[in-house]
């Protein structure tokens, strides 16, 4: 019996082998034949991206009569249009980790801009022609100027119009708040495959152009044309009109050593008639703020060219002086001339522009090199040292 047993013990242990051993077997041929998992899906970030709150999913819902992908289509449209950069695809998704009524936007899985939409109301935005509220009404914002509104009832919406307030329905307030964040940050979606692109745009109605400008050893190299578009860009001025950019780029880079800032402002200058007419008033007048001689002076004596550019190094105290006279002469021109820039001399207009960037990005700084001969410039006032 104990024979038995022995070889019974054995017999089993020798069977448990066999199976761990097939196990084993079946195991490896799994991790064999296993697709390892791809966690490349995860790193893809959207170039842009709207986010939305549970109560916005109907806006943004074709099914549910959303229009905002509608008129998001039409934006880019436009933004191609006014500034000559395809907007990529913009993802739009709700998430539920949002307030009900909050939408965000994202640049490249950064959050730029929130705010929140009423979506059974209307919006009436005070552009400053009323001192009259709206009974009933929930104050608050717009989002994209940040002018005093309020949030009504359809219902009064022709109450608001009589009484000067501007209305519009929630998804026409979030497609201008995007448009104008997309023109704003332009420059981040300015990339070199988009560059490229934009090149293999202009080679289809260019060819010979693109073949003998555009190159490593070429008159125009496409990282300087990239920076020389993102200068553009970032004060709003289109480059739609590539095929002159390129030119002027080819004619003037090499003589003033590839430096970005100087080659940006002759390629401005030779935009002159675009820019005249972006700045011209209705009367077909430009209105401007001029700086005196011993300002510009002050500005010129105290830039310091580097390779990044040029810095403007003024003294805490007189850079707070000057930003408070420019703001205060600027905000009495806008009151009559809501169009007004503020015109320099060619040489310092860079400088000029990164110190009122301090205070506004948004005021237009131009050189007079940059102005048609036939434009009629009014000037309303004049920025003065004490």
């Amino acid at each position: 019996m104990y024979n038995a047993a022995i070889e019974t013990f054995h017999a089993n242990q020798a069977k448990i082998k066999a199976e761990e051993s097939k196990k084993k077997e079946i195991m490896d041929k799994q991790m064999e034949t296993k697709k390892p998992e791809k966690v490349e899906g995860l790193l893809p970030i959207d170039p842009v991206e709207v986010e939305v709150g549970y109560a916005l999913i109907k806006l943004v819902d074709p099914a549910q009569g959303g229009v905002v992908l509608d008129k998001i289509t039409r934006l880019r449209r436009q933004i191609a249009t006014e500034l000559g950069v395809v907007v990529p695809p913009i993802r739009v998704r709700d998430n539920l980790s949002l307030d009900h009524n909050i939408y965000t936007v994202k640049i490249r899985g950064i959050k730029i801009a929130q705010s929140q939409l009423m979506p059974d109301m209307i919006l009436a935005i005070n552009p400053g022609a009323t001192k009259k509220k709206i009974p009933g009404g929930i104050q608050t914002k717009d989002p994209t100027f940040g002018l005093e509104a309020y949030w009504i009832d359809p219902v009064q919406k022709d109450f608001a119009d009589e009484e000067g307030y501007t209305t519009v329905d929630p998804p026409t307030a979030l497609a201008t708040h995007l448009s104008e964040l997309l023109k704003k940050h332009a420059t981040e979606l300015l990339t070199r495959e988009e560059v490229s692109n934009l090149i293999k745009t202009l080679k289809e109605t260019h060819p010979s152009m693109v073949d003998e400008l555009i190159g490593a050893t070429k008159p125009v190299d496409t990282g300087l044309l990239q920076k020389v578009l993102k200068n553009l860009l970032r004060e709003e001025i289109s480059i739609r009109d590539l095929g002159l950019v390129v030119e002027t780029i080819a004619n003037v880079a090499q003589r003033v050593k590839n430096d970005v800032e100087i080659v940006t402002e002759y390629v401005r200058q030779s935009l002159a008639r675009q820019i005249t007419e972006k700045y011209r008033s209705d009367d077909g007048k430009i209105y401007a703020v001029t700086l005196e001689p011993q300002i510009e002076d002050l500005i010129k004596s105290a830039t310091h060219h580097t390779e990044q550019g040029s810095i403007v190094s003024l003294p805490p105290a007189t850079a707070k002086k000057l930003a408070e006279t420019i703001t205060r002469i600027i905000k009495e021109s806008k009151n009559k001339f809501p169009s007004t820039v503020i015109l320099v001399q060619p040489q310092i207009r860079p400088q000029v522009k990164k110190v009122t960037e301090a205070m506004s990005g948004t005021i237009p700084v131009l050189s007079y090199n940059e102005l048609m001969s036939d434009v009629v410039v009014e000037i309303t006032g004049s920025i003065q040292s004490d």
